[in-house]
C-alpha cells in the first residue's frame, strides 16, 4: 500500500508566480520556462495517481489535493515537539513575529501597522526582504535576525501575542506560540483555521491588510487571555504523541480494509474518517 503524507501540492508548479516572484530576473526566461513547467505539471498529475491514500497536513492542503490532483485526502495536522517550548503566564510588553523575510509572508503589513500604533514589535528571522522592511520601520520595531532556539523560545513565551500575516499552507508558528501559552493574531485564511480557536487561542483578521490587523491588535489588547488554556490546547491537539497515534491508527485501519482491494469501500471509509465523529479535531 502506498500512503502519502502530503505537506502541499508541488508549489513551484501550481503556484509558480508566488514561488518565483523573489527572483527578479525570472521574467526574461519565461518563454523557455513555461513549456517546461507545463510538461512537469503533466508528469506531476501522472505520479499523483500512484498513492492509495493521501493524508494532508491541513484542510487547506487537502482542498488543493482534491482540486488539482482530483484525490480526496484525510487531514491529520502536523505536530510540534511541545517539550521544546516553555510556558509563561507573565507576559512582557512586546509583540513578536518569527518568520522568514520573503514577500509572500507579508511582513510589510505588520511594519505599517506597528508604525501607526507605535507599539513595540520584535521580529526574528532573516531573508531578502529584511533591508526593505528595516528601511520602512520606526524605532518601536526591532529586527533581531537569526536567533538561537533557546532565545527564540524565551521570546515566544514572553510575548503578548505572536503576529502571523502570511497565508500559510499549515503554519507551525501559531502552534508553537500556543505551546508557549501565547495567543496568536493571524491572517484568517489557510492552515491557521485548523489550529486556532477564535477568542480562546487567538484572534484572526481578514482581509490581509494593515487596517484589519490594527483592529485585531486593539481587540487583543482588551482581551482577557487564559494562558494555561492556550498551552493545553496545543499539547492536547498538536503534540507528537497525538500525531503518531492518529497516523498509526489510519495505517492499520486503511491497510486492513484495503486487503479487499475495493476502491469504492476505501472511498466510503475515507469519507467516514473525515467526519469529526470518527477522528476528533479542533
Amino acid at each position: 500500500m502506498h500512503i502519502c503524507f502530503c505537506h502541499n501540492v508541488t508549489r513551484f508548479l501550481w503556484n509558480t508566480r508566488t514561488y518565483l516572484e523573489e527572483y527578479s530576473g525570472i521574467k526574461k526566461f519565461s518563454p523557455l520556462i513555461k513549456p517546461i513547467l507545463k510538461s512537469m505539471r503533466q508528469q506531476d498529475l501522472l505520479y499523483a495517481r500512484e498513492p492509495d491514500l493521501y493524508i494532508a497536513n491541513s484542510t487547506t492542503v487537502a482542498e488543493r489535493i482534491e482540486r488539482i490532483y482530483k484525490r480526496k485526502a484525510l487531514v491529520i495536522n502536523y505536530p510540534i515537539n511541545t517539550d521544546k517550548f516553555i510556558f509563561s503566564a507573565e507576559k512582557e510588553d512586546y509583540y513578536l513575529i518569527s518568520s522568514r523575510m520573503i514577500s509572500y509572508k507579508r511582513l510589510d503589513i505588520a511594519v505599517e501597522t506597528f508604525n501607526w500604533l507605535g507599539l513595540p514589535l520584535v521580529i526574528i528571522g532573516d531573508g531578502p526582504e529584511r533591508k526593505r522592511l528595516e528601511a520602512n520601520a520606526l524605532d518601536n520595531i526591532k529586527f533581531l535576525g537569526y536567533v538561537e532556539d533557546e532565545w527564540r523560545t524565551y521570546l515566544m513565551a514572553k510575548a503578548k501575542a505572536v503576529i502571523v500575516t502570511a497565508l500559510e499552507d499549515y503554519g507551525l508558528v501559531p502552534v508553537e506560540a500556543n505551546a508557549s501559552g501565547t495567543p496568536v493574531i493571524g491572517y484568517g485564511a489557510g492552515g491557521i483555521l485548523d489550529t486556532q480557536i477564535l477568542g480562546k487561542t487567538g484572534i484572526l483578521f481578514n482581509p490581509q491588510s494593515p487596517d484589519a490587523l490594527q483592529l485585531a491588535i486593539k481587540e487583543a489588547e482588551g482581551h482577557q487571555w487564559n494562558y494555561q488554556e492556550i498551552r493545553h490546547h496545543a499539547i492536547a491537539n498538536f503534540s507528537e504523541s497525538v500525531f503518531f497515534k492518529q497516523v498509526v491508527e489510519v495505517i492499520q485501519e486503511f491497510c486492513g480494509r484495503s486487503i479487499l482491494n475495493d476502491l469504492n469501500l476505501n472511498e466510503k471509509w475515507l469519507e467516514e474518517l473525515n467526519n469529526p465523529k470518527v477522528i476528533t479535531k479542533v
